[in-house]
């Protein structure tokens, strides 16, 4: 079971707690083979290892080296057909540009029984990349002001750039799209839970499950805090992140 309290990153944090109430309900018996999509820096891989029998981290631009790694394009997987029986992604599949092809390789790769989890952004989330974008605004414009504060005793050379410093808060002016969309719009219409579904089903799975993840913005906002009132309020109207139980369409 999860510890609860602040032993990482803000951002790792939630990810280790999401992961691990998705291990909770994760059904018995434990899949032998589990293929890892979009691994990243491996945090969660080293607790899916503790889990399963077998892990297979898998990332197209590798943030680390650890054991069992394997540099691969979701695209076009390096794996024979059949060869996986649970396969797991965290807030992946809206970075990929060819969705329809990773889906159908996620299909060759994995076994007629597999489960798949998929992490993703929703609606809510992308709302309140809006919402509290301004307060994100505020905080950047008072860290540049803190940062370029001459020091009495400090030198020229001490001092921040302004050229850098004022192109680091010109890119927090207005919110960026979070995955491959061409614009907000198509982003806000591709984090719908029907919209998922639909892709999911196209490609011979079907989703069997949701799960509801904690509520959070996307800019670090109270980290640690209100973690009950976060969890009520993503079980109740307010889900930033879903989790998709999917499993295969046998094909005839």
């Amino acid at each position: 079971m999860f510890i609860d309290h602040p032993g990482v990153d803000w951002p790792q944090y939630l990810r280790l707690r999401d992961l691990f109430q998705l291990l909770d309900e994760w059904p018995d018996p434990r899949p032998k083979a589990l293929l890892e999509i979009g691994c990243g820096d491996g945090l969660l891989s080293s607790s899916l290892a503790d889990y399963f029998e077998k892990v297979v981290p898998t990332e197209i631009n590798p943030r680390a080296k650890f054991p069992s790694l394997i540099k691969a394009d979701a695209q076009k997987l390096p794996f024979s057909g059949n060869s996986f029986d649970a396969i797991f992604s965290s807030n992946v599949l809206e970075h990929i540009v060819d969705l329809d092809s990773c889906l159908n390789e996620l299909y060759r790769v994995s076994t007629n029984d597999v489960t798949m989890v998929h992490t993703m952004p929703t609606i809510w989330w992308k709302s309140l990349q809006f919402i509290t974008h301004p307060m994100h605004l505020s905080r950047a414009l008072v860290r540049k002001f803190r940062r370029r504060r001459p020091h009495s005793t400090a030198c020229n050379s001490c001092q921040v750039s302004p050229n850098r410093s004022d192109r680091s808060v010109i890119s927090t002016l207005k919110p960026t799209i979070h995955g491959v969309s061409k614009s907000h719009l198509d982003e806000f219409c591709s984090f719908k839970t029907n919209w998922w579904e639909s892709r999911f089903n196209s490609n011979g799975f079907i989703v069997v499950k949701k799960t509801e993840l904690f509520f959070h913005s996307p800019y670090r906002l109270f980290p640690y805090k209100f973690m009950k009132v976060r969890n009520a309020l993503a079980k109740t109207y307010f889900p930033c992140v879903t989790a998709y139980w999917v499993k295969k369409k046998v094909r005839n």
